[in-house]
């Protein structure tokens, strides 16, 4: 590290930089606004808490004849001295300039040296023995006439307030000991402001690389950093191997010689070269974490929280990889698991709500090295809340059965790989996704490709790379409505094949393109269900709710337009409340398949038939749908993704409200 006075005047810092063989622009003085000399006149102060620092008068005093501020300020009423004069405190102030240095005081005999000094309009008192051992170690400052220059300092002025690593911390402890500024008044009223740090402080800003910052330590990039506390992972400013002027922040595998990115804050804002080496992450006293450059334009920021107090706020990042934004008393105000960009990591609950239509959405990046917004999204349906999607702009891509009795599942593609459970939990309208691991490893990730495939992947230790265990769609049966209307793939045959469903045949040349009825449903003369098993249920339900099996098989039975129903019970997924699952099809079935014996579900298709329906023959289905129920799902529930005009496609299954 170095500093020098460079030609313009500036005092500027610089940090070897080791990737990049150069030295990088840290941070200087003066910078814009506050950091000028005496910018507010005498008796009054720049407060840097505001978007644009301002210049206000101390407590007691008014604008003078100019009637501005930045012109000084005058007192509202003379002082008296030996009559009713008093001291108001100025917390966590920059003191003003040319103070007189009393030495070997106590606070109590600093305050007496003012108090008995009509000429003094204020002091500050310290105690240094941090950074003296023996001697004297009191410093205590008087001022007499005018207190020009003071300055309240907060939010992301880091040329003011830049981070210092602990090791320096324990060496200059004095600095962050806040004096409190005092000027003789009338009155007594404290101005809450932030923690002041001095000018040296600012000589020991070197790389950090703990798992938090806070208020009083932003990150200074390009080489400041988070790293979470299992060394898992980190957080910082990253550039995509092809390009050398745009910066992004972002959470990457720390150990990953590929920097595998898990999540981007400014994906569609990079920063520019010019700025990078001058760029932020502060907590501001607002409690908003904000991403910016030192000419003030901001590439990221969290919401606002309404005002909430910065004291005790705090940024960390988690050992699964979630950046944490918390309150004094521990409450979660933002947090990075909440607004995914492409991945989905371990541990990390997606979420729809089916009332608010709240859904998570993974979105792909436009490219292997540029994370901007791609072309693919993933989402669940906000509709029925028991399917996911793929679509590529407003066209739906791929499907996810729907979710049935089993909301909890397994996957392993060898007896060497990992264990990966997917959980679903329902709770009255919110529906959440979990992945993870039985033995805790957080090396597993998905992902929406800027391909369009959803990618599960692992980590190979042996390897020091990531393997990719499935991907969706697959070829063939896997993309949406690879065949037609009222046909299936069957994905069981050693080619898979378009095939029509029982009772149906061809319409044209092939199924693939689609099947027609052989025989027209006769409504009240005479329809019956015939049950098709280990199948991927057709796109575009109604999602009936309150029903019970047989309630679903005479809703369906009822209704002429309807033309299949599927029913599954969600006990595992649903504690009290309604667990059915009643879902009924109205039109053409559309994406269906089918699958191994152990996989899939029932669909009872309607056909022409005999005018009564057998008690014989609602056993047999009641029982095809335990068996079902006791078999292994067969579906692997993934995130899949839509954006809301693709999920407009789905308006009519709002019919589920009946």
């Amino acid at each position: 590290m170095h500093a020098k006075i460079a030609y313009s005047g500036r005092y500027e810092f610089r940090i070897w930089n080791d990737s990049a063989s150069s030295w990088t622009f840290a941070f200087a003085h003066p910078g814009p606004g506050c950091d000028r000399y005496a910018s507010c006149g005498a008796f009054s102060y720049c407060d840097n808490r505001e978007a644009v620092p301002t210049c206000k008068c101390l407590d007691g005093f008014e604008p003078n004849w100019t009637a501005t501020t930045s012109g000084g300020c005058v007192r509202k009423e003379p002082l008296r001295c030996g009559e009713e004069d008093n001291f108001v405190i100025l917390k966590d102030v920059k003191t003003p300039a040319m103070p007189v240095f009393v030495r070997n005081r106590s606070f109590d005999g600093c305050t007496m040296e003012c108090l008995g000094n009509c000429s003094c309009t204020g002091y500050a008192y310290t105690n240094l023995s941090n950074a003296i051992s023996g001697g004297d170690q009191s410093r205590c400052f008087l001022w007499f006439g005018t207190s020009g220059y003071w300055e309240v300092s907060a939010g992301p002025d880091h040329w003011r307030r830049p981070v210092s690593p602990a090791s320096w911390l324990n060496s200059f402890n004095y600095l962050l000991s806040v004096g409190k500024g005092v000027i003789r008044d009338k009155l007594v009223m404290g101005l809450a402001c932030s923690s002041n740090l001095l000018l040296l402080l600012s000589l020991v800003s070197l790389c950090v690389s703990d798992d938090q910052l806070s208020p009083a330590k932003p990150l200074i990039f390009l080489d400041d950093k988070l790293i979470s506390n299992n060394g898992f992972f980190a957080l910082g400013l990253f550039s995509p191997t092809n390009s050398s002027t745009r910066f992004y922040l972002d959470i990457w595998y720390n150990n990953d010689p590929e920097h595998t990115v898990v999540w981007v804050a400014n994906r569609d804002n990079p920063i520019t070269t010019s700025s990078s080496s001058s760029t932020t992450l502060t907590v501001t006293n607002r409690s908003e974490l904000v991403l910016s450059d030192h000419e003030g334009r901001i590439y990221w920021s969290t919401p606002s929280t309404g005002g909430a107090d910065a004291t005790g706020v705090s940024v960390v990042l988690l050992n699964e990889g979630n950046l944490v934004f918390r309150s004094s008393n521990g409450t979660i105000l933002w947090q990075s698991f909440d607004h995914p960009t492409d991945t989905v990591l371990a541990g990390m609950p997606i979420q729809m709500n089916i009332h608010t239509r709240f859904v998570d959405r993974l979105v792909s990046w436009k490219g292997p090295e540029d994370p901007s917004t791609g072309g693919f999204s993933l989402a669940g349906d906000v509709t029925t809340g028991i399917q996911y999607f793929i679509c590529h702009g407003s066209n739906i891509s791929w499907r996810s059965s729907a979710l049935n009795s089993f909301t909890v599942s397994s996957r392993q593609t060898s007896d060497t790989s990992p264990i990966i459970i997917t959980s679903f939990v329902i709770n009255g309208d919110e529906i959440s996704m979990t992945y993870n691991i039985p033995d805790g490893s957080l090396g597993m990730r998905t992902r929406l490709s800027y391909a369009g495939r959803y990618e599960i992947s692992i980590w190979n230790s042996s390897l020091s790379a990531w393997t990719v265990l499935d991907a969706f769609p697959r070829r063939g049966c896997d993309q949406y409505a690879y065949c037609g209307p009222f046909s299936f793939c069957d994905s069981t045959e050693r080619v898979p094949i378009c095939k029509c469903l029982e009772g149906f045949e061809p319409h044209g040349t092939s199924p693939s393109r689609g099947c027609a009825r052989k025989e027209k449903l006769r409504c009240g003369d005479g329809d019956h269900f015939v049950t098709l098993t280990n199948v991927k249920t057709p796109a575009m339900p109604v999602f009936v709710r309150n029903r019970s099996l047989d309630g679903c098989v005479a809703e369906c039975l009822g209704n002429c337009s309807c033309t299949a129903y599927a029913y599954a019970n969600l006990s595992n997924a649903i504690s009290g409340g309604d667990q059915s699952r009643c879902l009924m099809w109205f039109s053409e079935l559309v994406d269906m398949g089918k699958y191994e014996p152990i996989m899939g579900e029932n669909l009872y298709l309607r056909l022409a038939g005999s005018t009564s329906t057998p008690r014989s023959l609602l056993v047999f289905i009641f029982c095809e749908h335990v068996i079902s129920a006791a078999s292994l799902c067969s579906q692997f529930p993934l995130l899949y993704g839509t954006h809301d005009i693709c999920l407009e496609k789905l308006v009519y299954a709002n019919l589920a409200t009946r």
